[in-house]
Formats: C-alpha cells, structure tokens, sequence
C-alpha cells in the first residue's frame, strides 16, 4: 500500500496588512485580504478505503485506486476578505468590522463521492467603548446569511452523516477592564 500525497502549496511572505485613512482620523482602518490556492492530489494510492453509496441506503465499503484524486478536505481555492473601521464618537470609540471567508468545494472521501459545495461565510460586529477603555459594548452575528455549511461528512457501512457549522447567531457582549 501506497499513500503519497505531495502537496504544491504557494505562500506569500509574511508583511504588514496596509492601512488606509478616510479621514483625518487617529485610528486606523483595516482591509484584510487573503487568497490560498491549493492543487492537491494523491500520486500514489492504490488501496484506499472507499464508500460506493447503496441505493437502499448506507454504503458498499471497497478497496480502491485513490491515485490522482483530490485530497481530502482540501479546497482548491480558500480566501477571506475583511474591512474593520474605528472613529471618535461621543466621548469614545465606536468601531464595526466585517469578515467574508469562502471555499471551493471540499471532498470528505478518497474517492470524492461526498463533499460540501462552494461556501461563503460572513461575519460582522459593531462596538462602543468610552475613551477611558473601562469598558466595552458589542453587537455581532456570525454566519450572517444563514448558510449551511458541512464541517464533515462521515461515510459508513450502515450510513452517511456529518456536522453542520453553527446557523446565525446574533449576540451583545459587555466587557468590563480593570
């Protein structure tokens, strides 16, 4: 049995996110950007555990030849986009920040039988704290539009099943320093 799965991978160096002003603001803005692409495939893997979906339900478990399918839970294309922006108000800081992240499809099986489509998920908060920093308010939601996003899938002999990312959540935090 063989399992080589060599990795092409590009990475940037790491360097400062760049900043810009709207105004003529002490506090900086942030725009965040972040584009991974990723080309991975089994070279050699000729006895890889593999489910053949039954139409009665559950799976026909098989040996297969893996080689040259995609690796598991590894998108081709991954990114997030982000902008956070701060300014004076009323004797403090109000703040708000939104954060885009997506995927291609994700393959949870050697033989790509099961995967979860394309996503996108958006994040996005908004905040008050008073110049003295004694405290902090908050409102957020996470998974904005609600989207259905498989974290795995787990193929059986008797059954196919998997989690979910959370639904929106909309929440309010207080934060208190001392």
């Amino acid at each position: 049995m063989s399992c080589g799965s060599p990795i092409n991978w590009v990475e940037r160096p790491k360097m400062k996110p760049p900043t810009f002003a709207l105004a003529d603001d002490p506090i900086p803005e942030r725009l965040r950007a972040a584009v991974a692409y990723i080309h991975a495939r089994y070279q050699d893997f000729t006895a890889a555990q593999g489910f053949i979906p039954r139409p009665t339900g559950g799976n026909t478990v098989v040996t297969v030849d893996a080689s040259g399918q995609v690796l598991t839970r590894a998108p081709k294309w991954s990114g997030n986009l982000g902008a956070d922006y701060t300014t004076a108000l009323g004797g403090g800081t109000f703040g708000a920040g939104a954060n885009l992240s997506w995927s291609s499809r994700v393959y949870y099986d050697f033989l790509n039988n099961f995967s979860q489509p394309s996503y996108k998920l958006t994040n996005a908060s908004v905040f008050w704290t008073p110049d003295s920093g004694a405290w902090k308010a908050s409102l957020w939601v996470t998974n904005l539009t609600n989207e259905k996003v498989l974290q795995t899938i787990r193929p059986g002999g008797f059954s196919t099943d998997g989690f979910y990312e959370q639904p929106r959540k909309v929440g309010v935090s207080f934060e208190v320093r001392f």
